[in-house]
């Protein structure tokens, strides 16, 4: 009885796992990585599951990771504390599975977020700190490479974004 209780919970963590490494394939920051690289992304990094409506992070405290949605859905949203007329948050977007969040401070020597994170439903996310791209890129080059062109071309399509709506 008990092997079979182990079996089947092995095979409820193998079938989440899929799911997360399909998830992890829709993201821009770790596209052109292999199965195998996602899966080593996965058992090494962080992941931590966040209840409804639990803060990620606050706008204005200090980010040092970037976020991937593995399941559920963030609300991106801040307040304009200049506008006194204003004291509600605003919505900047919604994000679902695959999408990633709070690359920014990743790259940054200090700084703080512009920006709160919140989830909307029960939402498992896998963060990657900055200690982590630095450990990757002398344990494994290729996957930290890839991960930084990969910023590097979402960044630059960004600003070339950016840029076209005002100017």
């Amino acid at each position: 009885m008990g092997a079979m209780i182990k079996h089947l919970w092995n095979n409820a963590l193998y079938q989440k796992d899929a799911i997360y490494i399909n998830n992890l394939q829709q993201c821009e920051l770790l596209k052109n990585l292999s199965s195998r690289q996602l899966n080593y992304l996965l058992k090494n990094l962080h992941k931590r599951t966040y209840q409804a409506q639990e803060n990620i992070f606050q706008q204005d405290s200090a980010g040092n990771a970037t976020y991937i949605i593995l399941e559920g859905n963030v609300n991106i949203h801040y307040k304009d504390t200049k506008l006194k007329s204003n004291p509600d948050n605003t919505d900047i977007s919604i994000l679902s599975s695959g999408s990633f969040f709070g690359e920014t401070n990743l790259y940054q020597e200090t700084g703080s977020r512009v920006v709160s994170a919140t989830s909307i439903k029960k939402t498992t996310l896998l963060s990657i700190f900055k200690t982590d791209i630095q450990n990757m890129i002398i344990s494994k080059p290729k996957i930290a490479t890839q991960v930084l062109l990969n910023f590097g071309e979402v960044l630059s399509t960004r600003i070339e974004q950016i840029t076209q709506t005002h100017l």
